[in-house]
């Protein structure tokens, strides 16, 4: 197996963390090709184009596991032609995000990966966990996952406002409540930080 051109990065996230921004920010670089969540085989999503841009099905995607897809994602990048227009033997970074939500793989398969040897690691985490806890829950109540840019903001963000200041909230444990949401964020960041 040939050595990687490029550094491999990964951002390890949550929602409602200014995530899809800053992946935003990096692509706009010139050394540095990402994609956003790579492990995430919805519609519409990386992982998903990725998966049909190799002719897989989802099925051949959990058997080869995080780390084997990864690393085609991580290949797949290179081939960019973003990163092959760099002069050769120049620095570049490819990278991706990976969001607490992802259950393609089992956890284990997911630790051997996160373990990879010269794998490079940002960790984004909103310092307001309240406010990032009203912005789940606007994004459950309206389907408006966009920021202060988007059309429809401040109706939903109002929409939203009156339902928390009526006890009424949404979605499932543990992100209705704001309690268990702030402890299971606790619970990932921890896990996130653990010595690999």
């Amino acid at each position: 197996q040939k050595e990687p051109r490029c550094a491999r990065m990964v951002v390890l996230t949550t929602q409602r963390t200014g995530s899809t921004e800053l992946m935003r920010m990096l692509a706009e670089l010139p050394q540095m090709e990402v994609t956003w969540e790579a492990f995430n085989m919805g519609d519409g999503q990386s992982g998903a184009h990725f998966r049909k841009q190799l002719g897989l099905t989802v099925s051949m995607v959990k058997q080869l596991g995080a780390t084997a897809w990864a690393s085609q994602i991580f290949d797949e990048l290179e081939r960019s032609s973003k990163i092959r227009s760099l002069p050769l033997g120049s620095a570049c970074v490819v990278g991706m995000k990976l969001m607490n939500t992802d259950v393609l793989f089992s956890v284990s398969s997911y630790e051997a990966f996160l373990r990879s040897p010269g794998l490079q690691f940002v960790i984004l985490e909103r310092n307001d966990t309240y406010a990032q806890w009203v912005s789940r829950q606007r994004a459950c109540w309206t389907d408006e996952w966009g920021g202060p840019d988007d059309e429809a903001y401040e109706q939903s963000v109002k929409l939203t406002t009156a339902h928390i200041e009526r006890n009424e909230f949404c979605g499932e444990e543990p992100e209705r409540f704001f309690d268990t949401y702030r402890s299971a964020l606790e619970k990932q960041y921890k896990a996130y930080q653990a010595p690999r």
